[in-house]
């Protein structure tokens, strides 16, 4: 694996991107990037130049004309294991579950301004109370009974994507 830093500008989208970036998804991402900077590096395959992880970050990169260097590593996978690549890597994150009392803790360390962010991303609606920079739409829940973990995992990625906010219970 080689790294390194580059313009936002000379990243190439995979064509086979298939996440769907909602507007709230970037204006989050926006605020982070403002107030922390890059802290992760995209990703690129090697033998095609495409890339494989970041989309978002590099665009955001690019409609706010940052011009602070990417930080990016290279990959060396066959065309294959980038289409695997595209179709796991944030599908396997959105597998994971969570600690509400961890969570809670990690909000409670954080300014006003950045817990109501942290609350808003992970669902917390209580805290739109708190929060000034973003406007709070009503919001509706909907329960649907799976058969089995495999399904339900396959339905929450799939309304992920399309820009849902989604949680297990």
């Amino acid at each position: 694996m080689a790294s390194g830093l580059q313009a936002a500008d000379q990243f190439v989208a995979h064509p086979d991107q298939w996440r769907i970036h909602p507007h709230e998804q970037e204006a989050a991402l926006l605020r982070v990037l403002d107030r922390v900077g890059w802290v992760q590096e995209v990703i690129v395959s090697k033998r095609s130049g495409y890339l494989l992880d970041g989309h978002l970050r590099v665009k955001t990169a690019l409609a706010r004309g940052d011009q602070t260097p990417v930080p990016y590593k290279t990959v060396d996978v066959t065309e294959n294991d980038e289409a695997l690549i595209l179709a796991s890597y944030d599908a396997i994150g959105m597998l994971a579950g969570s600690d509400r009392a961890k969570l809670d803790e990690l909000i409670g360390l954080m300014p006003d301004e950045d817990a109501a962010l942290a609350r808003i991303l992970h669902g917390e609606r209580r805290a739109a109370k708190k929060l000034v920079a973003f406007d709070v739409a009503e919001t509706f829940s909907v329960t649907i009974d799976c058969e089995n973990a495999s399904q339900q995992a396959a339905l929450l990625a799939r309304l992920r994507a399309e820009g849902y906010a989604c949680r297990t219970g």
